[in-house]
């Protein structure tokens, strides 16, 4: 970028499909553009046409999606940013926020990773304005949301790659002696141990319940497997039923719509979809499964709910799911006959009283 300007034509296409695949790409964008700035401003009449080019190319991209999220109340900036979970204020959050940083980059590279962005800051180097522009913005809003609420930990691995590159950038400088055993060590272990499951994670799940009698709360991330025979049938007795395949979120719902083109209907989640009040008017089937990845008796909030929309709520069993002689996942099946247009709004939104 430095040398070569016609660079930031592709970078403003990563960036801003990095930004539209999630929200939080758009910190990227800032860290990015803060740097552009900084080169641009010792630089010449070509850098600032390239500049202007590439804020015009990332503006294009990511204009259609401001528009409809803009027409939509900026419900998906919402939910990205304060939707996810209920608001707790607990200051707490960030200290086991770091703590599972530490505990997953390994407390070596966490370590070098601050002491790294810290000395990246102090330089001026184009590598380190964009490593340090990159990391700091993301992780210092994650740190401020925990301030709200529970922070997932991917929220942050954008960051997490500027920090390693930090490090890199810096390792002449860190990883010194002992300190590179303490740093490098420690992480490679855990990287092989990582690469091996996700190479035969069936295999090495079959030797730890075996050995060990480690069993995964609804069998981890196998459940993968499950939501395509999932879908086919649901898919199937959605249709000779004449009924909606309902679903408490968006991301379960996708899948369904993805493997088995189902129709996303979602209940009990109202933070994300209260503006579609405004269309969500179209006529409602007379019956609708509720498909779910918990039982119905453990959530006791939709069971109230769906005797009150329902005339008549009937369990229509389990479906489990296995790969190759693993359980995938176990999925539960409640029925609703007798559903209205008040009923499913008394499902929709959690403000309908019944």
């Amino acid at each position: 970028l430095d040398t070569a300007p016609i660079f930031e034509l592709p970078l403003a296409v990563s960036v801003a499909f990095a930004f539209l695949s999630r929200v939080l790409g758009g910190l990227l964008a800032f860290g990015c553009a803060y740097v552009l700035a900084l080169l641009g401003a010792g630089g010449g009449a070509q850098r600032r046409r390239y500049d202007l080019i590439a804020l015009l190319i990332f503006c294009l991209l990511i204009a259609p999606y401001l528009v409809w999220d803009a027409s939509h109340a900026w419900s998906a900036m919402r939910f990205a940013l304060f939707g996810r979970h209920d608001a707790t204020y607990h200051g707490g959050n960030i200290l086991s926020l770091l703590g599972l940083y530490a505990l997953v980059l390994t407390p070596g590279v966490f370590i070098a990773a601050i002491v790294a962005i810290v000395r990246t800051a102090r330089r001026s180097s184009p590598a380190d304005r964009i490593v340090f522009a990159t990391a700091t913005p993301l992780l210092a809003l994650c740190l401020l949301l925990a301030l709200r609420e529970p922070v997932e930990f991917y929220w942050a691995d954008g960051a997490f790659i500027s920090l390693i590159a930090a490090i890199g950038l810096r390792a002449h400088e860190l990883l010194r002696g002992v300190r590179y055993a303490l740093v490098v060590v420690p992480a490679a272990a855990i990287a092989l141990l990582l690469y091996s499951v996700a190479a035969f994670p069936l295999q090495i799940y079959n030797v730890a319940q075996h050995s060990f009698g480690l069993q995964l709360r609804h069998e981890g991330p196998f459940e993968i497997w499950a939501f395509e025979p999932a879908a086919r049938d649901m898919a199937r007795e959605s249709s000779s039923a004449h009924a909606w395949v309902m679903t408490d979120g968006y991301g379960l719902s996708s899948v369904l719509d993805y493997y088995g083109a189902i129709e996303p209907v979602v209940i009990g989640y109202d933070r994300q979809g209260r503006e579609a009040r405004q269309w969500a008017t179209g006529a409602v089937p007379r019956t609708a499964f509720f498909f779910d990845k918990e039982a119905l008796d453990s959530r006791p909030d939709f069971q109230a709910r769906l005797s009150h929309a329902c005339a008549t709520v009937k369990d229509d069993g389990r479906r489990s799911y296995y790969v190759n002689g693993i359980l995938a996942r176990t999925f539960y099946v409640t029925r609703c006959d007798g559903l209205t247009p008040a009923g499913f709004a008394y499902l929709r939104w959690t403000d309908v009283q019944p």
